[in-house]
């Protein structure tokens, strides 16, 4: 048979499947166990490292946003269903949901490349959204009511809840947890109406937005400290917001000693948690 007719029969024929007497060869074994040893490699280097931090169940980005736009919609439903049962006990300010709002692109993008080296499983707040409530007392007495709540959503609480009524993230305070829906971690927010208020105005979000670009900037440069040029900026945008949230703070709390019973009630809450805090 001329060489190229050869050429074109070896092309049109269909690829043989090896024996059982071959494939226990050890060349075989070898081959193709190597193969199958580079796809587990592939698969592991997307699961998430044990290492106690909270973590999506794989990094692969693209599919977490993917996942996040699912599950933010089950999550803008579960905090409509919260939000209809509280109205009943507490006078809500208004449940915030994002719907199809996920985190930002960019953001995204930047917390994965230089704040988490290229693990995207530490994104857990893609997905996001809030209930707003109009003091701390309404928030610690309704927190209990909607953990019961998750299970009718098929919710799951994950990580640990981060109470920054106790500890705040420069003067502000409000509640977080993270959720699990369908197997895709969100973020739920329990915000007071107050500090919720003073974040969204000028001088809350324009100090945020300072501080932010300060620290995607460092974060890009690869340097565990902010630029020289860069310190007293920080320095003035973050003593300015601290300041401006905790004057909105000194206000929430004036107006809770208006009510002594109310005000009673909130410092026995309080207690409660900073005890469980220690234990």
């Amino acid at each position: 048979m001329p060489e190229q007719q050869q050429q074109q029969a070896q092309q049109r024929a269909p690829e043989r499947k090896p024996s059982v007497e071959a494939a226990q060869e050890p060349e075989f074994q070898q081959e193709h166990g190597n193969a199958a040893a580079q796809a587990d490699q592939q698969i592991d280097a997307q699961a998430p490292p044990d290492d106690g931090k909270l973590h999506q169940a794989h990094a692969d980005h693209a599919r977490l946003r993917e996942e996040a736009m699912v599950a933010q919609g089950k999550l803008a439903e579960g905090i409509r269903a919260i939000s209809a049962v509280l109205q009943e006990s507490v006078k809500l300010a208004k449940p915030l949901v994002h719907d199809d709002k996920i985190k930002g692109i960019e953001r995204s993008n930047d917390k994965v490349d230089y704040k988490y080296g290229g693990d995207a499983s530490r994104l857990t707040d893609i997905a996001r959204g809030s209930i707003i409530f109009q003091d701390e007392l309404e928030v610690r007495e309704s927190f209990p009511k909607i953990l019961d709540m998750f299970g009718g959503l098929g919710w799951e609480q994950v990580g640990d809840v981060k109470d920054r009524f106790m500890d705040p993230a420069s003067g502000y305070r409000d509640m977080l947890m993270n959720v699990s829906i369908d197997g895709h971690i969100c973020e739920l927010q329990l915000h007071v109406k107050k500090m919720d208020e003073a974040k969204h105005d000028a001088a809350g979000h324009g100090n945020y937005k300072v501080i932010r670009d300060i620290e995607t900037k460092q974060w890009k440069s690869g340097s565990n400290e902010v630029a020289a040029e860069d310190v007293p900026v920080l320095a003035k945008a973050t003593r300015e917001m601290t300041a401006h949230y905790d004057g909105a703070w000194d206000e929430h709390e004036a107006e809770m000693q208006q009510d002594p019973a109310r005000w009673e009630r909130l410092q026995a809450l309080r207690a409660e948690a900073a005890d469980k805090k220690k234990g």
